[in-house]
This record gives C-alpha cells, structure tokens and sequence, in this order.
C-alpha cells in the first residue's frame, strides 16, 4: 500500500533538480526543444508553475511513499484552475 503526504520544501528542492532535467529530457527526445534549449526553457517553466515551490497557491504537491519500507516511490502534482 502506499501514504501520501504534502511534500516538503526539503523534499521539493531535492527533486526539482531531476524534474527539469527529467522534462528537458522528454521534451528534446519529442522534437520539441533542442538538446541547447532545453535545461533553461524546463527550468523556466517550473519557476513559471511553481514560483513559490510548495507554497504556490492552488498548486499541491504530495510525496507518495511505500507504507512498509516507507521509502518514495513517486510524487503526484496538481493545480486547480479557476473560471471558465
């Protein structure tokens, strides 16, 4: 079974790191950024989404985590919109 719990600023700022280059990554691979471009305009876009990491309004982040071993096994990211 896996926990979820809101994730930390320690846990944010350990993954933030490998979530830009993890999106770098994907978005140079889909043709979409070249393999130059990609590292700023990731890291842009997550200074874009989460300016204030955890604290964001209306963005939650959770950390999933394993109940026996309980140690991360994912993370999960959601905003809500508003209006139309």
């Amino acid at each position: 079974m896996a926990l979820l719990h809101p994730m930390t600023d320690g846990e944010y700022e350990a993954l933030l790191t490998d979530a830009i280059k993890d999106y770098a990554q994907d978005r140079v691979r889909n043709g979409q950024w070249s393999p130059t471009e990609a590292l700023e305009e990731s890291a842009k876009g997550f200074t874009r989404l989460l300016p204030q990491g955890t604290q964001t309004p209306d963005r939650y982040l959770f950390m999933v985590v394993d109940d026996d071993s309980h140690q991360p096994v994912g993370m999960l990211w959601y905003m809500v919109r508003r209006g139309p």
